[in-house]
């Protein structure tokens, strides 16, 4: 057979567009980038300083079930509730820090990723491949509304009583 048709998607985008990171996703992102990466990390490290400090009320305050269901699973110590805070945190922190360091490098590793699974699998590579497209596009987009989300939650913990 020919190549896979995931190549011809592969190596559409224009790379002749010298513009902003923004609009050219093949250009590395400035410093904000990792200044709002950091910033969302720092205020989940504050919410969770927050929920352990008042452990005791935790019950009462929290408005998220799936929260109140990890909170009842283990009431003194909320050990669950903050571990699944940690994994959620970590995940988003390394989704984005990933999807800007593949942004950066075109999409090689994408390339490099999907090529065991075009004989078992040709259409759902296809679409894994235009999914990782798609995020290493607008990830910034994506991490300047996690980012603002992030500062309500900030502005919410604080100024709520």
């Amino acid at each position: 057979m020919g190549s896979f048709v995931c190549e011809e998607i592969l190596d559409t985008f224009d790379r002749r567009t010298p513009r902003t990171a923004i609009i050219n996703p093949a250009l590395p992102a400035t410093g904000w980038y990792w200044t709002l990466l950091a910033f969302v990390g720092l205020v989940s490290v504050y919410d969770a300083y927050l929920t352990y400090l008042f452990r005791l009320e935790i019950l009462d305050l929290e408005e998220n079930p799936v929260g109140l269901m990890l909170i009842r699973l283990d009431p003194h110590s909320l050990s669950f509730f903050l571990l699944a805070k940690a994994l959620g945190t970590a995940f988003v922190i390394l989704l984005l820090a990933t999807a800007e360091f593949a942004g950066t490098r075109g999409l090689r590793v994408t390339r490099q990723f999907f090529r065991p699974y075009r004989e078992l699998s040709p259409l759902s590579a296809l679409m894994m491949t235009r999914l990782n497209q798609v995020f290493c596009r607008y990830r910034q987009t994506i991490l300047t509304g996690v980012a603002s989300f992030q500062m309500w939650l900030l502005w919410y913990l604080s100024m709520s009583e």
